[in-house]
């Protein structure tokens, strides 16, 4: 064929065969004439391989079969002038317009020189690749890993506290308690809670000290509809954090017991409503642990069980009617509640 022509077409590979067998053929005659070096034949081989499918692979311009014959004859008159004076042959060159000569004498860089290039454009483009895939990895990655556990450690009291619609409750208490095996930090507190409850934190900073106590107000909605609540309590330490999760019950009435009083002390509910009752009061002067009890008077033969501080007790109303009840222990603690139809 005239037309151009690429080292790895059957075009030139059917050139290499033919040639090979031609190289075969005269130097087989060669060998019985001159008694030719077996190894002459790999050498031929050896600039077809290495330095005459490389030159293709690097002209610009395409190389057509005649210019190769040219060129595999002009190196073979050489070949044979050198085999004549002792002196080695000089390569394969390639002389195409607009193309610099260019000779593959090396036979290590000629094998080598098509899978070096494709290898480096390889190298090339995972270069290229790397940050396009580790960058973006590396950032999901960081945002992933959660940040080290803050060694305080938050509990409340009481673990599942009470409070009714329209109300604000202060009786709650945090404690926050460092391991004594660590030395103390400081410590910045915040508290999240579904909308309609809130839960407003005295001390959003705590000094450096192996326990604290933190008052806290608990705020329900007159909206809020009366079921448990999730709230949570974060404790930041640098850039240590603990997240602890607690209950907050909403109920449809509470009445507490706090200063020898109950409060409210005039309650109004529907019938079929439950009202609850928890003792706030502790140890009252010398003598008095700060014990109560609801006891409803004539008409109504209903009394609590004896109520230490933080004890609950409910009672569903489904009865209308006004019901009057005192404390046994303190009879002079008197209330009301009143329900309506």
């Amino acid at each position: 064929m005239s037309g151009p022509i690429d080292s790895d077409s059957p075009e030139f590979k059917e050139w290499a065969a033919k040639k090979l067998a031609e190289i075969r053929h005269l130097e087989e005659e060669e060998r019985r004439a001159e008694e030719s070096p077996p190894d002459e034949l790999k050498e031929i081989l050896r600039v077809i391989d290495y330095e005459v499918a490389p030159i293709l692979d690097a002209s610009s311009v395409p190389i057509t079969q005649e210019e190769l014959d040219r060129m595999f004859a002009e190196w073979y008159v050489r070949r044979k002038a050198a085999q004549s004076t002792g002196e080695p042959a000089a390569g394969v060159e390639a002389s195409v317009p607009n193309q610099a000569p260019t000779s593959f004498t090396n036979p290590r860089l000629g094998r080598l020189g098509r899978p070096l290039r494709r290898f480096m454009r390889l190298v090339g483009i995972v270069i290229m690749l790397v940050p396009l895939i580790f960058v973006p990895t590396y950032f999901f990655l960081s945002t992933q890993i959660p940040p080290p556990l803050a060694s305080g450690v938050v509990t409340l009291s009481p673990a599942n506290p009470l409070i009714a619609p329209g109300q604000t409750q202060n009786y709650t208490v945090l404690t926050l308690s460092e391991p004594a095996s660590k030395p103390a930090v400081a410590a910045t507190l915040a508290a999240y809670a579904p909308q309609g409850l809130s839960l407003e934190i005295s001390q959003s900073y705590v000094a450096p000290q192996q326990t604290s106590l933190i008052p806290v107000a608990i705020h329900a909605s007159l909206a809020l509809a009366p079921g448990p609540y999730q709230v949570t309590v974060e404790v930041r330490e640098g850039s240590a954090v603990r997240n602890e999760t607690f209950t907050v019950t909403v109920v449809p009435a509470l009445v507490v017991m706090e200063h020898l009083s109950f409060v409210p002390q005039f309650l109004n509910v529907t019938k079929g409503t439950t009202v609850y009752w928890m003792n706030l009061d502790s140890t009252i002067g010398c003598c008095d642990p700060g014990y109560h009890n609801v006891a409803f008077r004539a008409g109504m033969n209903v009394t609590s069980p004896i109520m230490r501080r933080l004890d609950t007790w409910s009672y569903t109303f489904e009865t209308p009617g006004q019901f009057f009840y005192y404390c046994s222990i303190h009879p002079f603690m008197a209330a009301e509640v009143n329900v309506a139809a």
